[in-house]
């Protein structure tokens, strides 16, 4: 009796986590938006269904409905071990894209992303064929090299996906943006310890509902931060940017100095007239992208926004004795030449520059005031080597 209401009870647990986990996956296909972060996050949906699906069939087999056999025991569980794997490298490619890191579209890092579930899948798949022993033993039990191989994948992508959710959320000014990273790093690690006590401990679905809960919570501060977010450039638009400078406590930092940078594409207008506004989001794209890897390279994580049609604001710290010229020009130089390349890369038929214009924010000076100082100095910039804005 206990094994039908167990069975019942767990059945039930996986049908109701599976249509959260659907609905979610239709929503995105209905909505048609196909960029890549979102596609790996379907597949992350995707792969949970599978192994809630599967897992019904295994709990059957624990309850007796399904006869305990060494087929039915060996196939249910190396499929559980691919899924697993399935759904810990689906969540890493998702944070990877998430995050933006530029290797992961290389043809080495996609190979080293998938080493270690395709390692996992092919020295399992050759064990439960050729020595069935090694993974199952006499009494139909998993061993303890089966649960090595079951963890060994997870594992390793719930540590990196860890580690770099932590060192970009470090980076971050937007708390929102710090909060969705946190979610992306603690999700599989909350995961895998609820599947770890699901097998160990309690027979009960923890696996199950502890994915819902971190998934919805994760689409509850996804939802929350694009409002903060600019959706062409990703980066954070004018709102979120004079949310930030109204918090004094987070806009000025203790023993630093604050300055605030206009940055401003040269020509921009010509791009627009000649090439089209296709070609001028393209361009926009590019001086994003510049942004962000010069931000990667500065000592003080800088705070970045989009401020409106080809401007952007940066707001920058220093060490009181900097010479803030000497960092504005090489920030000049770093982003130009960065633009410079990817105009390259990219063969299009037009120059992308920036000039850059700066002020320092005081303690006893507003933010406004001090913006509309960068602004001039840019002017003066822009005057002086004879470009239009």
């Amino acid at each position: 009796m206990f094994g039908k209401l167990y069975l019942f009870f767990y059945i039930e647990s996986m049908v109701v986590c599976s249509a959260v986990f659907l609905i979610l996956l239709l929503h995105d296909i209905i909505r048609g938006e196909r960029s890549e972060s979102t596609m790996h996050f379907d597949n992350v949906l995707a792969a949970h269904i599978m192994y809630f699906t599967v897992d019904c069939f295994w709990a059957a087999v624990i309850s007796g409905a399904i006869p305990r056999t060494a087929f039915t025991v060996s196939f249910l569980n190396y499929v559980l071990l691919v899924l697993l794997s399935l759904i810990a490298s689906t969540w890493f490619e998702f944070a990877l894209s998430v995050m933006d890191l530029q290797w992961r579209s290389e043809k080495k890092g996609r190979l080293m992303v998938q080493l270690p579930t395709i390692l996992s899948v092919v020295i399992s798949f050759v064990l439960i064929i050729f020595y069935p022993s090694a993974l199952i033993d006499d009494q139909l039990e998993t061993t303890t090299l089966y649960m090595v191989l079951f963890l060994a994948a997870p594992v390793f992508y719930v540590v990196c996906g860890f580690i770099y959710s932590m060192r970009e959320a470090y980076k971050k000014e937007n708390v929102l943006k710090q909060k969705l990273l946190f979610v992306l790093g603690i999700y599989p690690l909350t995961v895998l310890l609820s599947g770890i006590v699901q097998a160990l401990i309690l027979k009960l679905p923890f696996f199950c509902f502890n994915s819902m809960i971190m998934i919805i919570l994760f689409n509850l501060l996804t939802m929350e931060s694009q409002i903060s977010v600019d959706p062409l450039t990703k980066l954070n638009n004018r709102g979120e940017l004079m949310r930030f400078a109204l918090q004094g406590s987070s806009i000025h930092k203790e023993r630093l100095k604050t300055y605030v940078i206009m940055v401003d594409a040269n020509d921009f207008k010509k791009i627009n007239d000649t090439y089209g506004h296709v070609e001028g989001d393209r361009a926009l794209v590019m001086i994003a992208n510049a942004l962000k890897r010069a931000a990667g390279s500065m000592d003080k994580p800088p705070f970045i926004a989009r401020f409106g049609g080809d401007e952007f604001v940066i707001i920058a710290y220093t060490d009181p004795d900097d010479d803030m010229s000497e960092i504005l020009s090489n920030l000049m130089e770093s982003l130009n030449s960065s633009l410079a390349d990817m105009c390259a890369k990219n063969k299009v038929p037009y120059k992308v520059a920036l000039t850059l214009g700066c002020a320092e924010l005081k303690r006893d000076n507003t933010f406004q005031d001090t913006l509309v100082q960068a602004d001039e100095d840019l002017y003066k910039r822009k005057k002086r080597i004879g470009v239009g804005r």
